[in-house]
């Protein structure tokens, strides 16, 4: 039921390019190329997580909206690839930029954004606090952020087999 009614209809837009409006709900990061943020996007009157690649340097902040053409993949099997990374995350769509991108910046903030600007501001108050060779374990302990982890750190869990727990 959740494959015929929900995904299938994100399926439908696996390599369709369209221009579109996509609403953050994360921060953005740097990528090789810009910045990638993570957002919702409605299509036929369904909501789908999707990750916006954006080939320029631009802050984005939960609650902005990001608009203009992107081409779209489809995550969960079945799809151009067979890894359950994003699908597993809630991301069923990646957005890839194919034109010029307009960014506008939240007016006022909804309530469903105040946990990823809440995490925001402890990662912030984490790097003040500690020392900089712990802030990555102490991130990924408490926000499950792992993006800072060193290298050393992160292989280590995954050869013992307990980075799933941090």
């Amino acid at each position: 039921v959740f494959q015929g009614q929900y995904l299938d209809t994100a399926k439908s837009y696996d390599g369709v390019s369209l221009d579109t409006q996509i609403i953050a709900s994360g921060y953005s990061f740097e990528t090789n190329y810009g910045v990638a943020v993570d957002g919702s996007i409605a299509i036929d009157g369904e909501t789908y997580g999707v990750r916006v690649y954006i080939n320029e340097k631009m802050d984005v902040s939960p609650g902005d909206t990001v608009e203009g053409r992107f081409s779209f993949r489809y995550t969960p099997p079945g799809g151009w690839n067979t890894s359950i990374y994003h699908s597993g995350k809630g991301i069923f769509l990646l957005a890839y930029q194919r034109g010029l991108v307009e960014h506008r910046e939240s007016v006022a903030l909804s309530m469903r954004h105040y946990p990823a600007v809440f995490a925001e501001e402890i990662k912030h108050r984490i790097q003040k606090i500690f020392p900089d060779d712990v802030v990555g374990i102490v991130q990924a302990l408490l926000l499950g952020d792992s993006e800072n982890l060193d290298y050393a750190t992160d292989t280590a869990l995954k050869i013992s087999g307990i980075r799933h727990i941090i």
